[in-house]
């Protein structure tokens, strides 16, 4: 592995409102880690897990040093497609106790490309994998919760030839039992791209549900799940954007614990996009399935009724907040009144908020609560956004955060594409 080493020292007295915190980065060590596909630090921060294409194809998973040294193959996957790592697996790597991580590969061995089922195994550092009960014939996401437990989506994969059949469960695997236990089951969507939160104590990824009508585009939301409380919330339906950076969305909790993050698309033909904090559990309990039910009836009225308000009101839907309420009153204008007042309540329950829309602006995680690091892909420049505000500061170098443990940070170099491990110090402007 060829190492650079480069030291910057950035002091970001960024001054900004209510937020009342510096954040220093520094001792940037650049490893050459294509930063297209997925990699996580250890819990103990001293190396990296990281996935790398391989000459037949495929994908295998390595450990590496935070300093670049000591490159080690663990495990060989037979997943054959990038997108595969990028949509579906989300950011579930290393258990808590850093001894094994979830790796994605199939069930039979076979490639993808050639008919093998997509599987998320349990792996320890010698390479030695624990298969993952199926029902349903695929496993495609999982996470690990503070218990050590393993939370994954069993799921009857969309097929790749037809349109795709959307369906699956969600399961908690006991390592130390090797028992599964089903939490929640979904006949008409698919879970993917888990994430866990901060206190370890809530569940949040992507659902994806299929239109009646074949001819219509998957309709995506964030969702988030309690596994002790058994409750979930599942946001306004959105797009997510998935061209940028030759990637899938990424889709984080931020670091108060309060919200879901992803980035959604605007214009499907200039795809700007904007970053959107879904807050499921703020001010009361979340949306029930039956008032989200109607709510996709009420914008399923629009497209019936006109094209051209059910595009400008799914332009809205992917901002949320009150401006989708907007639509939604000039739509059904001459449609019973209480019908606009209950949505408008509804939208305003779910508490989906809006920031930098429009502007390109990518974010896969925060500094502190409230200080997001974002970026532009396309300029090559990295800032630091201000969730209260919603302004940013540029950040002198373009690096952007992708996992987090104490002061050890991986982010992703904008300039080479690739992730570099750095020192990060947020503290109370003096």
């Amino acid at each position: 592995m060829k190492l650079g080493t480069i030291t910057v020292s950035l002091m970001l007295l960024c001054s900004l409102a209510g937020a009342g915190q510096t954040v220093s980065i520094k001792d940037e060590v650049l490893l050459e880690l294509d930063a297209r596909y997925p990699a996580r630090l250890s819990p103990d921060g001293k190396s990296v897990l990281f996935i790398k294409r391989q000459e037949d194809g495929t994908y295998a998973y390595y450990t590496v040093g935070i300093d670049g040294k000591g490159e080690k193959k663990v495990f060989a996957s037979a997943i054959n497609w990038d997108d595969m790592f990028t949509t579906c697996f989300g950011g579930g790597l290393f258990s808590p106790d850093g001894k094994s991580f979830a790796a994605l590969t199939t069930a039979d061995g076979r490639p993808y490309r050639k008919g093998g089922k997509p599987a998320v195994v349990i792996c320890d550092m010698d390479g030695k994998t624990t298969s993952l009960p199926s029902e349903l014939g695929s496993t495609i996401s999982a996470v690990f919760g503070a218990d050590g437990a393993l939370y994954y989506v069993d799921t009857m994969f969309p097929d790749r030839d037809g349109r795709p059949v959307v369906k699956s469960i969600l399961k908690r695997f006991d390592v130390k039992t090797g028992k599964a236990q089903t939490m929640r089951k979904y006949p008409d969507a698919l879970l993917a791209a888990l994430t866990i939160s901060p206190d370890q104590k809530r569940i949040g990824g992507m659902m994806l549900k299929m239109p009646p009508a074949e001819a219509d585009e998957p309709i995506m939301y964030l969702w988030a799940y309690d596994p002790t409380a058994k409750t979930e919330a599942t946001s306004p339906p959105l797009r997510l954007d998935d061209y940028f950076y030759d990637g899938g969305p990424w889709i984080f909790w931020s670091a108060d614990g309060k919200a879901l993050c992803t980035n959604v698309a605007g214009d499907r033909e200039k795809r700007p996009f904007s970053i959107v904090r879904f807050e499921p559990t703020i001010d009361g309990p979340a949306a029930s399935k039956d008032e989200l039910a109607q709510y996709e009836k009420w914008v399923k009225q629009l497209g019936d009724e006109d094209l051209k308000v059910r595009d400008a009101a799914g332009k809205k839907l992917a901002d949320a907040g009150r401006n989708a309420a907007a639509v939604l009153e000039k739509a059904l204008e001459s449609e019973d009144g209480e019908i606009v007042k209950r949505a408008t309540a509804l939208l305003e329950k779910l508490k989906l908020s809006t920031l930098q829309k429009g502007m390109s602006l990518v974010a896969t995680g925060d500094f502190a609560p409230g200080l997001m690091s974002v970026a532009d892909f396309e300029r090559g420049k990295a800032f630091l956004l201000d969730v209260k505000t919603d302004s940013t500061t540029e950040l002198k170098a373009p690096l952007l955060l992708v996992d987090r443990v104490g002061k050890v940070a991986l982010m992703a170099n904008l300039k080479e594409r690739k992730y570099c491990v750095v020192k990060i110090v947020v503290e109370k402007e003096k």
